[in-house]
């Protein structure tokens, strides 16, 4: 799958999921977060076998883990649900790359995922 030369075409594929995770908080408490997301993976052919499920789950917990930044080493990632996984098309990275027309191509700074507290536990 990765032996493909620079003018390959291959299946472009964009993945949403969820990722549960949770941060340890001070006093040994424990919060639960989640985090929708999305990746991009390649495949040589037009279908999407499990062993690419797993390539999936791991493409969006490296994304996770990017937008945490530092605090990516305090997380624990839970679990991974695929919310839905699209075939945006047969092309080469050019193409997938190419720029509208009509539109420039412009950098933006990277966001920071950051991890809220959660409500206060409900006592009866």
């Amino acid at each position: 799958m990765n032996n493909q030369k620079a003018g390959d075409r291959k299946f472009y594929f964009m993945v949403a999921a969820t990722v549960l995770f949770n941060m340890p908080e001070a006093d040994d408490q424990v919060s639960v977060n989640t985090a929708t997301l999305n990746a991009m993976l390649t495949h040589d052919k037009d279908v999407f076998p499990a062993r690419m499920l797993g390539k999936a789950q791991q493409a969006v917990q490296m994304q996770l883990f990017k937008k945490l930044g530092e605090e990516s080493t305090k997380a624990n990632v839970l679990d991974v649900t695929i919310l839905n996984v699209m075939n945006l098309g047969y092309m080469t990275d050019a193409e997938f790359q190419a720029v509208p027309e009509g539109t420039q191509q412009t950098e933006k700074k990277p966001g920071k995922l950051k991890v809220v507290g959660g409500a206060a536990p409900v006592t009866h």
